[in-house]
C-alpha cells in the first residue's frame, strides 16, 4: 500500500479565512462540520465511486493551517488492489488515483486562490 499523504498549508491572513472557505463550500457544495480542537472539516463526496476530499482548516489569530487530501474509500481501495492509500494528496506528485485528484484540483485551486495560495498542479 502507498503512504499517505497530504497537502499542508501554513499561512498568516489579515483576515477571516473562515468566512472564505464558507463562502467556497456553499458555491462548490461541500458539507462543513466542526470537529474538536476548533477544527472545521469541509467535505464533497464520499458515494459510489467518488473518494470523499476533505480540506480541513483551522485558524488562530493570524494564522492558518490548511489540509487538503482525498479519504480513499473501500470500493477504490478494492479496485486499485488496495494499493492506494487511505489518505491521499491532491497534486500531481502522487502517483495513482489520477482522475479523483483531478477533480480535486479543480475543486481546491479556487479556494487557494482566494486565500491567496498557490494552486495544486
Amino acid at each position: 500500500m502507498a503512504e499517505s499523504s497530504k497537502n499542508i498549508f501554513d499561512f498568516h491572513t489579515s483576515g477571516n479565512a473562515r468566512s472564505v472557505l464558507e463562502k467556497w463550500a456553499e458555491q462548490y457544495l461541500f458539507h462543513i462540520r466542526e470537529l474538536e480542537g476548533g477544527v472545521l472539516e469541509y467535505q464533497r463526496g464520499g458515494g459510489m465511486m467518488m473518494c470523499p476530499i476533505i480540506v480541513q482548516m483551522k485558524q488562530k489569530g493570524d494564522e492558518v493551517h490548511l489540509e487538503i487530501y482525498l479519504k480513499v474509500d473501500l470500493l477504490t481501495q478494492f479496485t486499485t488492489l488496495f494499493m492506494a492509500p487511505e489518505r491521499s494528496a491532491i497534486d500531481s506528485s502522487v502517483e495513482g488515483l489520477w482522475r479523483e485528484r483531478a477533480l480535486a484540483r479543480d475543486l481546491v485551486n479556487p479556494l487557494l486562490e482566494a486565500l491567496k495560495q498557490p494552486k495544486l498542479n
